[in-house]
């Protein structure tokens, strides 16, 4: 009782939660409720006081969202209390009030309860109050509405928020085309999506080309996935867009096609991984010569259009040799990676060279690898020469490491001092 009184004291929203906390753990369920109440009335304090550690040009978006829903689950917490005390209408009422006074958290954990509970209405009454909810929770309300069949007043509710100006509106629209969608009625999906694209939405034409790849309409997802580039400015949007492109025309046997927009992504939009998407979908094709030009090119600072981090182009070609069984041509892409700083070449090295059979070079190659800093390097070379039944060996280069050839030191001792002598 004593550090409740303490964090009575305290008189904040965390010391709230704190007491809430101790009283259910004690049995003290009257006192525990109390106390939860306090917490997610002071809840809304705490989440303002985030909202103003906030650059000044961030909060403006999202300080309605600090200050309205709480982060500490509270609501939660005390709704699974009185669950577990089988008092569920008591937590539906506790959770509604509280919705009713402006509380966020609350409000999302009562339409789901409701929902729970079968109380359709009272979800639905909720859901009308509200202007907007977490992307978890209108998920999982849309999910729930739908396998009840209430697809008709989701979908009314959806497209109701769309009139309001919040910082969750942009999800909208994709929602609309999911609930549609998983209901079976992917036309109108499809619709609503086009008909999203010609008011401005910046997403829609992509959930429109993911929609109609999904449906093996490949040709029209990629006159979606176009637009989609086209809509929108930010770098990472446009090289997920393009990826997406690449993925589906990869997919669908379309080799060309599928390196052009992986390239793309790569020069557009700044995504040198898609490079290497561009030569596993050649090398998927046995057309291992122009997977590894491309590679090569890329690693060529001098070329042109070097994309990306030469040496993990290098890194990967060698890959590519090693995978065809060419381990010497392999061998000197990472010599080469090695030149230009890939500090991961000399590990990749070693372990070609364990795997080709070739123990006295890969010990030389797993030091070079322990030098460049690879805190692994020492492990492996001794499950290596474990693994070519050269125990002893491995034990000793576990104990006392390498020589400087790279060959297993020998053990050693710190000769005694003679008498007389420093």
């Amino acid at each position: 009782m004593i550090l409740v009184q303490q964090w009575r004291a305290a008189g904040n929203h965390g010391g709230a939660v704190e007491a809430a906390r101790i009283h259910r753990g004690l049995g003290h369920f009257e006192e525990a409720v109390v106390w939860y109440g306090r917490a997610a009335e002071t809840e809304g304090v705490a989440s303002g006081m985030r909202a103003q550690k906030l650059p000044e040009d961030g909060r403006k978006g999202v300080q309605k969202w600090y200050f309205s829903i709480g982060i500490s689950g509270v609501e939660k917490e005390a709704a699974e209390m009185f669950r577990e005390a089988g008092r569920i209408e008591e937590a539906l009422d506790w959770l509604k009030s509280r919705a009713l006074a402006g509380n966020r958290s609350a409000h999302e954990e009562a339409v789901l309860g409701f929902l729970e509970a079968g109380s359709v209405e009272d979800a639905l009454d909720l859901l009308q109050q509200a202007d907007y909810f977490s992307s978890h929770t209108l998920r999982e309300a849309m999910r729930r509405l739908r396998e009840m069949g209430r697809i008709e007043e989701a979908l009314v509710w959806l497209k109701k928020q769309l009139e309001h100006d919040t910082p969750w509106k942009v999800f909208y629209p994709a929602e609309v085309g999911r609930v549609l969608r998983e209901s079976g009625r992917a036309d109108e999906a499809l619709e609503w999506f086009i008909e999203q694209v010609e008011v401005g939405s910046q997403s829609a034409a992509y959930d429109a080309a993911q929609l109609l790849e999904d449906s093996g309409r490949v040709d029209e997802a990629l006159t979606w996935y176009e637009r989609a580039a086209a809509d929108v400015v930010a770098e990472d949007r446009k090289g997920n867009i393009m990826a997406s492109a690449g993925r589906m025309l990869r997919g669908a046997g379309r080799v060309d096609e599928a390196v052009v927009w992986y390239l793309r992504a790569a020069k557009e939009a700044g995504r040198p991984d898609a490079v290497s998407e561009a030569a596993a979908t050649l090398r998927e094709a046995d057309r291992t010569e122009e997977a590894l030009s491309l590679l090569q090119q890329h690693a060529d600072a001098d070329s042109g259009i070097a994309i990306g981090d030469p040496a993990r182009m290098l890194t990967e070609a060698a890959r590519l040799l090693s995978e065809a069984g060419r381990t010497d041509e392999a061998i000197a892409q990472l010599d080469r990676g090695a030149e230009v700083g890939d500090l991961d070449a000399a590990n990749v090295r070693a372990s070609m060279l364990r795997e080709a059979g070739q123990i006295e070079k890969g010990l030389i190659g797993y030091r070079r690898a322990a030098e460049a800093g690879n805190s692994l390097a020492l492990e492996r070379a001794v499950a290596m020469l474990r693994e070519a039944g050269r125990d002893e060996d491995a034990g000793r280069l576990q104990a006392n490491g390498w020589e400087p050839d790279g060959s297993v030191a020998r053990p050693w001792s710190a000769r005694p001092q003679s008498a007389g002598h420093p």
